[in-house]
Formats: C-alpha cells, structure tokens, sequence
C-alpha cells in the first residue's frame, strides 16, 4: 500500500478534535434497589465523596432525573428494571462531568405522583421515592 509522506493512516487527522482525557474518575458502582409498598429507596456506592446531587423533572413521558456532579466510572449496569409501582426502570448514563440517573415512574395509582429526595451519604448518593 502507498503511503503519503508525514502521515499514518491509523492516525486522526490533523483537522479531527482530540477527545480529552477523562481524568479524576471514580468508581460508580451496582445501584441497590429497595422497593416496598411506600416507595423505592436507591442507594448508588461511589468510590469517593461527590458533591450535592441536582434533581429535576422531564415530561413526555415523565421521568425524574438525579444528576451526580463529577466524573464517574459506572462499573455498574446501566439499566435496572424494578418490580414496583412506583418505578418501572432506572436507566444509569454517563457524561463528562456528572453519572445522570433516570428514573421511570411504573404503574402508580392515577393522580399520585413522586416525591423525590436526593441526597450524598458516606457511601454514595440515596435517592428516596415516596408516594404523595
């Protein structure tokens, strides 16, 4: 095969970004689910302390969100189906700078809906779900 002078095909072109190194990552490690009839307790172990989680709420179809600032490793699954009526799943995804958690309501009774309660542990984050 030719080859141009100055260039190795294996390598990117000039033109295409360099991602950057992830550094400073820690370990998430396997969500634990407690699901009882008064809601849904997720305990995420991580390898280090992570700052206060942010929560929010999509819609269409809803979903609550806990994301965890930070870079994380999720050695994990990323999707954790639940038998619950309050969550259906709970899908792990990482990103540059936070592990985002999104929860999936499952078949509550209509017109009730989740309280949400995201907080750090020593261990990790404890995500509460509590019917209202």
């Amino acid at each position: 095969t030719a080859a141009t002078a100055g260039t190795d095909a294996s390598s990117p072109s000039p033109a295409a970004p360099k991602a950057a190194p992830r550094r400073n990552l820690a370990r998430a490690g396997d969500l634990q689910i407690a699901a009882t009839d008064k809601g849904v307790t997720l305990m995420l172990p991580l390898g280090r302390k992570a700052e206060a989680p942010r929560t929010f709420t999509l819609s269409q179809p809803v979903r609550m969100v806990v994301d965890v600032p930070g870079a994380w490793d999720n050695a994990g699954a990323n999707v954790y189906r639940l038998d619950s009526p309050w969550v259906e799943k709970v899908v792990l995804g990482e990103h540059r700078d936070f592990l985002r958690l999104v929860i999936y309501p499952g078949t509550a009774p209509d017109g009730v809906t989740l309280s949400l309660k995201a907080e750090v542990t020593p261990g990790g984050v404890r995500v509460e779900l509590h019917p209202r």
